[in-house]
């Protein structure tokens, strides 16, 4: 496996370095962010707007790789890319859906802390139902693309890993909290390098869904931590544990998610073309 060249047993074959590029685009970007909206560093003006430019580049590059991605059919290497793109537009449709229910107060906050486990760990749910609507449509508008999920499910699950990104650098309040955002997406970055390299589905799988455990790990125990040291959290409402375990609540759903392409492997899969 360690000899093997990242790609080489997925259906579009072994990846090139520029293909790499594509793959941990998205991951550059959140490492970055992550970089930028912290003040732990201390970093003079200049590195700063240095980082605002490569940023910048970055995003570009992310625009580009979507594109790209879209007229060649959805290769591996976009996946993602795409996925992050998935989340984009399911934040902007859970945006508006949230001020609808405010709006018409729909749905109340529970009094009971288990209502409220239980209140955010469903909304999980709901807010990963949009991705896999997308996926479907995605997957019924390019042919190419669903040949490639029937003969490897996994490439879903390394598309549905795009979505599980963003979250990690959107906890704005926080300005000591990017070690440990830094340390989390590393852990993701590797997942996605092990599952290039893996033989089978299942193996890409089980690590794509270690490295999410891993990840949301250190990212709840990086906001018990650094929760003392925000000048804001003594006018918090809730308590150091309860902001803690917010991204924990996230696991079911995330877990679920990526997951749910496993079901193609419950189907045979397709003769090739020709035979």
């Amino acid at each position: 496996m360690l000899g093997t060249r990242p790609g080489t047993y997925l259906p579009g074959g072994p990846l090139t370095w520029w293909m790499m590029v594509g793959v941990f685009t998205p991951f550059f970007l959140a490492l970055l962010a992550a970089d930028l909206s912290s003040s732990v560093w201390h970093l003079p003006g200049w590195a700063n707007w240095l980082g605002v430019a490569v940023g910048f580049l970055g995003l570009g590059l992310l625009i580009l790789t979507w594109i790209v991605g879209l007229i060649k059919g959805l290769p591996d290497w976009s996946l993602p890319s795409l996925g992050v793109g998935f989340f984009v537009l399911t934040y902007l449709m859970d945006g508006g859906v949230g001020r609808l229910n405010e709006f018409f107060n729909v749905i109340y906050w529970p009094d009971s802390i288990l209502g409220r486990i239980l209140m955010v760990i469903l909304r999980g749910f709901l807010w990963m139902l949009p991705a896999v609507v997308m996926a479907v449509i995605v997957l019924s508008l390019s042919r190419p693309f669903y040949r490639r999920v029937r003969q490897d499910w996994s490439l879903l699950s390394f598309l549905f890993l795009g979505v599980a990104i963003p979250p990690f650098v959107m906890n704005d309040p926080y300005q000591h909290l990017a070690p440990f955002e830094i340390a989390a997406l590393l852990v993701l970055s590797i997942g996605a390098w092990m599952f290039l390299k893996w033989h089978t589905p299942w193996q890409r799988l089980k690590t794509l869904l270690l490295a999410v455990i891993l990840a949301i790990g250190i990212y709840a125990s990086g906001i018990y931590l650094a929760y003392p040291l925000e000048e804001w959290a003594q006018f918090k409402t809730f308590p150091r544990w309860w902001e803690a375990i917010l991204p924990i609540l996230s696991v079911p759903a995330t877990l679920l998610l990526i997951s749910v392409p496993a079901i193609f492997g419950l189907f045979p899969k397709p003769e090739p073309v020709g035979v």
